[in-house]
């Protein structure tokens, strides 16, 4: 997460990369989070 940004994160991937499929694993796992965030009122 970027500082004084509450809501952007930065995620990246490269083509063919083993990792890259981790970069959907993260996104999903932020929008969750985001969302658990804003049912508390965080």
């Amino acid at each position: 997460m970027f500082t004084g940004v509450p809501n952007m994160v930065c995620i990246f991937g490269y083509f063919r990369a083993s990792w890259t499929l981790r970069v959907d694993l993260i996104g999903d796992f932020v929008c969750r989070l985001m969302q658990h965030m804003d049912a508390r009122g965080a």
